[in-house]
């Protein structure tokens, strides 16, 4: 094994072997000859030697620590022998070296990011000085703030394990650093508070959310972890969007429709663990790769539901007024025909928006609530009920169309309507045809409603009693 020497070069610490030492040291030697009777010696040896460090630096990555020969031999060609300096008869000042390399975050003397050290040793100064004008500058519309986390966000880490030789401080820049990492470990500490709660709340977003999700589709025992509010779950939904798609619907569309809802939560529940435990890693890969399938997928299901989403392209409705007897006495409004759920066998129900919808696939015919409202009129004396139709379509004479597949039947006479549940929708190429009926009741004051009570508890029935001075009664009319 060859030996190894520990040498100071630009305010760094390297580990040259034995021959890569020997040929530096000639080197150098060689350079102070050439320089001894220049008043600038000095400053120009130093200003090589950094040069030096910051080339030999670049070379030592992915964990190597000893410079080699051919790292040493490499260098001085790309500096050039001490006679390319040119002679220095005169006593001037030579030539030197005017890079002073790439600007780095240097993280072995940071306080937050290494920025004011990575500036510091940029321009071989104390950090101390640039620390106070980031500081000063805080207070100049926030100028300071702004340019540290921009630099710390565009300013790479310097990737050389070296470790920078401290320099002889004076005591008031002493006394300033040791305020500033006293700043930086309480802003710090708060920084990490910060973190861990952001990190509870993705965990807490994030998981359930993904073990609810996945648990209720493969096992439809664990369903209820994700009915919730809406009271819907996994697989009604991929159930109703197979119905609502047909031929698009396809077992790929339901796993690029999985992707879509999925990543998010496992990048949530990623996020939180790495901030929780404060867990710093090189994942740019992992954070690209998942932006990448994510948008892939969502552009794929916006391919494949784009025929489907110009459904919604045009609306078209009717209006159909039956009038009851001139300001009757009473009237009775009961429930005919209820949804039979033999003939349609699968639904999507959201109890708290008030939606249901049953739909049967192989017949592909589909059934939704009708909504009830009563008003009261007060224009004239007259009772009558209206029966608003509304269907959607991707142009007017198709939503037209489509409204013609709406059917809804109801019973009525002088003082009595008998209303169905639900309305029925049957279209060939679409058997969802996003529809919607409503029955509007209109009475004078001085009737007297009798209304059934199936439905008052229909879901998607509306009672506007705030505008009802009528006498209501509710009977069981099973």
């Amino acid at each position: 094994m060859n030996k190894t020497i520990k040498v100071n070069l630009g305010g760094y610490v390297f580990q040259l072997d034995e021959d890569a030492y020997e040929i530096v040291k000639v080197y150098l030697l060689q350079l102070e000859r050439k320089f001894e009777t220049s008043p600038e010696g000095n400053e120009i040896i130093e200003d090589i030697e950094r040069r030096i460090a910051e080339l030999l630096s670049h070379r030592l990555v992915d964990g190597r620590e000893v410079v080699s020969v051919a790292d040493v031999k490499e260098i001085i060609e790309i500096m050039g022998s001490p006679d390319d300096y040119g002679d220095d008869e005169t006593g001037g000042s030579a030539p030197r070296p005017k890079s002073r390399g790439k600007l780095y975050r240097e993280p072995q003397n940071a306080v937050l990011g290494g920025v004011a050290s990575g500036i510091a040793t940029h321009l071989n100064v104390s950090p101390a000085w640039v620390r106070l004008g980031f500081f000063l500058t805080l207070f100049a519309w926030t100028f300071g703030f702004w340019a540290y986390l921009i630099l710390w966000l565009i300013l790479p880490q310097n990737p050389s394990p070296i470790m920078r030789v401290e320099q002889e401080e004076n005591a008031l820049a002493d006394l300033l650093n040791r305020v500033f990492f006293f700043l930086g470990r309480v802003l710090n500490f708060l920084l990490r508070l910060v973190a861990v709660m952001v990190g509870l709340v993705f965990v807490l977003s994030g998981f359930p959310a993904l073990v609810a999700v996945l648990g209720a589709s493969f096992f439809p025992m664990f369903s209820w972890l994700v009915i919730g509010d809406w009271g819907i779950t996994p697989q009604e939904v991929f159930s109703f969007a197979s119905f609502a798609m047909l031929e698009n619907s396809s077992v790929l569309t339901m796993v690029l429709m999985a992707i879509v809802v999925l990543v998010p939560m496992v990048m949530l529940t990623y996020w939180g663990v790495r901030l929780i435990l404060w867990i710093r890693v090189k994942d740019r890969w992992l954070h690209i790769t998942a932006g990448a399938v994510w948008l892939t997928a969502s552009i794929l299901v916006a391919i494949v539901l784009a025929p489907n989403a110009r459904v919604f392209g045009e609306r078209e409705r009717s209006y159909d007024r039956v009038d009851f007897a001139a300001s009757p006495d009473t009237l009775t409004l009961m429930l005919n025909e209820t949804i039979d759920e033999a003939l349609y066998p699968e639904s999507i129900i959201l109890p708290d928006a008030d939606v249901a919808f049953y739909y049967n696939k192989e017949e592909k015919t589909s059934c939704g609530l009708v909504e009830l409202e009563f008003n009261q009129n007060n224009k004239d004396s007259l009772a009558y009920f209206r029966v608003k139709k509304e269907a959607l379509g991707p142009t007017h004479g198709k939503a037209y169309m489509n409204l013609g597949d709406v059917a809804y039947d109801f019973i009525s006479n002088e003082n009595h309507l008998a209303m169905d549940e639900g309305y029925t929708c049957s279209n060939g190429k679409y058997p969802w045809i996003p529809s919607h009926v409503e029955v509007d009741v209109f009475v004078p004051e001085s009737t007297v409603l009798i209304i059934d009570k199936r439905l008052k508890d229909l879901p998607g029935a509306r009672y506007s009693l705030h505008r009802l001075d009528n006498k209501i009664i509710y009977i069981d009319m099973n």
